[in-house]
């Protein structure tokens, strides 16, 4: 093979890899899911497999019940918001358990990022609480890479 073509085949790999990434990003809207900061993290009273956590984006506290085991606090997540679509959900408010949670927390799977669900994606520490997600995917593409490379 001559350099001719090496450099039309990886042409040809860049050009098919950019269109990936742009109908990955096409294909999710983030509307109403920001950047959280973990604040407290409680057991569930009634589910061993459950947590309580407080979170906040910034402006106001959320309560979530949520089943990941890889959250802690001071850890940045992304928080599907009352209102957002995950999915083919629409996040409301919702009583598991006995207890309100006010959204989800959500993991690579649920964002469309990647075929990893088992936790929730934990983002940079300098991430800003309150950021719109789709705003922080924007000048943090390195996101896509799995989505690209899978």
């Amino acid at each position: 093979m001559n350099i001719n073509d090496q450099n039309v085949k990886l042409e040809k790999n860049i050009t098919d890899n950019s269109r990936e990434l742009n109908d990955a990003r096409s294909q999710h809207n983030y509307t109403n899911i920001v950047i959280a900061e973990i604040l407290e993290i409680l057991p569930h009273p009634n589910a061993d497999r459950l947590r309580l956590a407080k979170v906040s984006d910034g402006a106001n506290a959320y309560s979530i019940v949520c089943g990941a085991p890889n959250i802690e606090v001071g850890q940045k997540v992304p928080l599907a918001k009352i209102g957002a679509i995950v999915g083919e959900t629409v996040i409301a408010e919702a009583t598991i358990r006995g207890e309100i949670s006010q959204g989800m927390l959500c993991s690579e799977h649920e964002l469309g990022l990647s075929d990893d669900h088992y936790g929730i994606l934990i983002l940079d520490p300098d991430s800003i609480p309150g950021e719109s997600f789709a705003l922080f995917l924007k000048s943090n593409p390195s996101l896509y890479s799995k989505k690209i490379n899978e």
